[in-house]
């Protein structure tokens, strides 16, 4: 077997098992799980970052065939592990909140992809102006939901009101938008 075609295969084994975790391990999840027990969710969560950290690292020599340039990589790299911090900070009960475990292997994989990729002197490919735009757009849409669901605090802010919105609501709408943006490179 040639290694074009070995890799190849490993890399659609990696993307089975990914979409395996996305479809038939989140329905066994749903249905038999109870609601309160996140721990189903963390090992969706942490595996599915695992698996796209392993296939960031297997097509390193590839990644701007599959439009993954410097700022995509810092999305993957650096927002996950941010929203653990997040979730601690919004005081949120979840297995992914640092310092619980699962939250801690979203930085240890993040680390170890960081160094792995170091070592291999690995260098991401240059935004092109198309992705900036593109990245660009993303944002303001995400403060625009992120503003349309806590339209009522947003509200606030231009009203005549004698007590102006807290600095702790302006904060948690505005790390609503990191939190989020931590999603969707992996998802």
């Amino acid at each position: 077997m040639n290694e074009s075609k070995r890799h190849r295969q490993i890399a659609w084994l990696i993307i089975a098992l990914l979409l395996f975790l996305r479809i038939p391990f989140t329905i066994a999840v749903t249905f038999f799980h109870p609601i309160e027990d996140q721990s189903g969710g963390a090992v969706y969560e942490v595996g599915t970052y695992l698996l796209t950290a392993i296939l960031i690292y297997w097509e390193r020599h590839r990644l701007a065939d599959f439009h993954v340039d410097v700022y995509a990589l810092a999305f993957v790299l650096f927002l996950r592990p941010l929203q653990t911090l997040i979730l601690a900070y919004w005081k949120v009960e979840s297995p992914m909140a640092f310092p619980h475990p699962m939250g801690l292997l979203i930085w240890v994989i993040s680390i170890g992809l960081i160094l792995l990729l170091w070592q291999s002197g690995f260098k991401p490919a240059h935004a092109s102006s198309v992705t900036v735009s593109w990245l660009a757009i993303g944002i303001f849409a995400g403060i625009c939901v992120s503003v349309a669901g806590n339209l009522n605090s947003f509200r606030s802010m231009f009203s005549p009101n004698p007590y102006p919105p807290s600095v702790s609501v302006l904060t948690s709408m505005s790390l609503n938008i990191v939190y989020h943006l931590g999603f969707a490179p992996h998802q």
